[in-house]
């Protein structure tokens, strides 16, 4: 059972079904603050940039852009160690972002393509003016 907690009478409920489980189990009972994972329209406006990088790009360098996508992540993600049968893996994923962390790895992105690449990556309200 996971909940998240956003009112203090909520608090109650969950103590009384705390207190509600069989003491002869052993249970996990684990407390954490809750934060907002990446909104959909950070997703896709990171794929809405990723297509037009490599429209822009293909022809010179015919990178796809699932490849422009991991090479932004292996330059502006820090990995997570992952065990795959005892192979001790690093895994760099924008899936498990807060919202606050995907904001400045696309601010790296659209800095790092107005720098190095001279390519302007419009916000979606830039393009709704037009």
């Amino acid at each position: 059972m996971k909940h998240i907690v956003k009112h203090k009478n909520q608090l109650q409920k969950i103590a009384d079904h705390i207190m509600q489980l069989n003491p002869d189990n052993e249970w996990i009972i684990e407390v954490k603050k809750h934060v907002k994972r990446r909104s959909n329209n950070q997703n896709n406006l990171m794929w809405m940039w990723l297509n037009q990088i490599a429209g822009l790009m293909s022809d010179e360098t015919g990178y796809e852009v699932w490849e422009i996508h991991e090479l932004f992540k292996n330059n502006f993600l820090i990995g997570k160690e992952v065990d795959l049968g005892g192979l001790q893996v690093i895994v760099k994923t924008t899936t498990d972002l807060t919202t606050s962390e995907m904001t400045r790895y696309l601010d790296q992105i659209q800095r790092f393509c107005s720098a190095e690449m001279g390519i302007y990556l419009p916000l979606p309200e830039e393009l709704q003016k037009r």
